[in-house]
């Protein structure tokens, strides 16, 4: 609350003035912004004393003032004291509203809060206004900028009582609520006219469709309209583009801005140009927008390390979405047992898990995106399910494997390349391709040469048959077969004189 007075107080030091008894002060005030000139205190002009009140109604609470005291003599003579600077909202006292008005509106309730002193409006948008509305079953805490609080969305025909306080965005202070007030909201359809019911906004990541229920056999003539306003401007309502005139009971609304505030309410229009309202509904995108599940969801599985990979959800295209919060990837994965159904539960800030698995055995997953600092969480994505397989090694396993075939494959490489190398010079020594010199040659293979070592090629021999002659009795002929070899030595040239002789009855034929 406002102090009933600012009380200022100052010492005096009396030695250079030697009458001490006639000394009076004065107590001097200015504004500090403008530096006007010095005013005296009423009440404070000429007093004996060194203490003084100023009266809260002279200065504005949101001013800073300079203060100093002059002390006299006899009116002539006088010295001031240092200047003092204050602000009459000190630290912990801000003034109380001293007048809160409610009146009926459009569709609404409309509450108005006057301070002391106030002034334009840019100083008023230093406070920040707390309304603290109550009913039977519950309390609710709603802020504004402003000193007005426009409300839509109270259930008609209902008690609130309400009650006010104001805090400084300067002095980070907070004064005590005001005294309660109450009032009752005005029953929408008494008069016997139907009005849109029930309204509902369906918000999943950035698409938002209001709806609302109508009664169509009993007035199946209408059309509606879809208004809305911001908390910015809370007396404005403004049609909806695309909403006007449709006889549907749902309009998407997705054209918002994501960090406003907003009211919406459903215009019916009956026969005969009748118009009826619906109750407003409050709408906060940052807030009430539910976020999709992950839409796509992939799993691979390596030995007995199973790992998921999720992309971005859908509602992540929209950048003032994704970056409101600290947005993390929340998997929840379990054995499918009867017996055991024990969750576990995995965070990441990209969507990459990886899951130690046993063989023979079936894992459910599942996975949505959490924002802890804002206490947000997304629709869960479907649950999938994979099984492991009996032979499922783990991965250090598999490259051991992997291993003893490499190096085989490069021994067995190695071997080759060092193997072929050594084969052709093997062949070049014992075996080359090179001809020998004609002279050494032929004296190899000449019957005339003994070369030692050298196997010498076996001349060819002649058969001959001795067949002994009778004249008279040529059927007692007794053929003898010679094989003749002549000697490695001999020329190979043979006599014709022996080869026919009539003495012994012998005669050689060449076969």
């Amino acid at each position: 609350m406002l102090p009933d007075r600012y009380s200022v107080m100052w010492d005096w030091n009396s030695v250079n003035w030697g009458d001490t008894k006639n000394v009076t002060f004065s107590v001097l005030l200015r504004k500090l912004k403008k530096k006007t000139q010095w005013n005296s205190v009423p009440g404070c002009l000429h007093i004996p004393h060194r203490n003084c009140s100023i009266d809260p109604a002279l200065v504005d609470i949101d001013k800073r003032y300079q203060v100093r005291v002059r002390a006299e003599i006899a009116q002539i003579n006088f010295s001031f004291s240092d200047t003092i600077t204050f602000t009459p909202k000190a630290p912990g006292e801000i003034a109380l509203p001293i007048a809160v008005y409610v009146e009926s509106i459009d569709g609404g309730v409309k509450i108005k809060i006057t301070l002391p002193n106030t002034r334009e409006y840019w100083d008023n948008a230093l406070f920040d206004y707390i309304l603290l509305l109550r009913t039977n079953s519950s309390i609710e805490e709603r802020r504004s900028l402003y000193p007005n609080f426009y409300l839509y969305d109270l259930n008609p025909g209902e008690n609130y009582c309400f009650k006010v306080k104001v805090s400084s965005y300067l002095t980070k202070t907070n004064d005590t609520f005001s005294p309660e007030k109450c009032f009752k909201v005005e029953a929408v359809g008494l008069d016997g006219r139907p009005y849109p019911e029930n309204v509902t906004m369906e918000a999943l990541n950035t698409n938002y469709m209001l709806k609302w229920d109508w009664d169509y056999s009993q007035h199946p003539n209408v059309t509606f309209s879809v208004e809305n306003n911001s908390e910015i401007w809370p007396g404005k309502w403004n049609q909806v583009q695309g909403c006007e005139n449709i006889s549907r009971r749902n309009c998407d609304v997705s054209g918002i801005y994501i960090y406003g505030k907003y009211n919406f309410r459903v215009a019916a229009s009956l026969d005969n140009n009748n118009r009826t309202l619906s109750r407003a509904l409050r709408f906060n995108p940052e807030k009430d927008t539910v976020i999709g599940p992950p839409s796509n969801v992939s799993t691979e599985l390596y030995g007995t390390k199973l790992h998921v990979n999720v992309l971005k959800v859908e509602a992540f295209h929209n950048d003032d979405l994704k970056n409101y919060c600290d947005w993390e990837y929340n998997l929840i994965y379990w054995k499918d047992s009867a017996s055991d159904r024990e969750e576990k539960t995995l965070n990441e800030k990209v969507g990459r898990f990886t899951i130690e698995v046993e063989a023979s055995t079936t894992y459910c997953l599942t996975v949505r995106v959490v924002c802890q600092t804002h206490n947000r969480s997304g629709l869960f994505s479907e649950t999938q399910c994979i099984t492991t397989g009996a032979d499922a090694l783990p991965v250090w396993s598999a490259g051991i494997v992997i291993g003893v075939l490499l190096s085989v494959v490069l021994t067995a490489v190695l071997v080759y390349l060092c193997a072929c190398p050594l084969k052709r010079y093997v062949k070049h020594i014992f075996y080359p391709t090179g001809k020998l010199p004609s002279s050494i040659e032929s004296g190899m293979f000449d019957s005339r040469v003994k070369i030692p070592f050298v196997l010498q090629e076996e001349e060819p021999t002649d058969l001959c048959y001795i067949i002994r002659n009778s004249e008279h009795d040529e059927d007692s002929v007794q053929n003898r077969k010679y094989s003749l070899k002549e000697s490695n030595t001999d020329s190979g040239n043979y006599s014709n004189e022996d080869e026919t002789t009539g003495d012994n009855g012998l005669s050689i034929q060449r076969m």
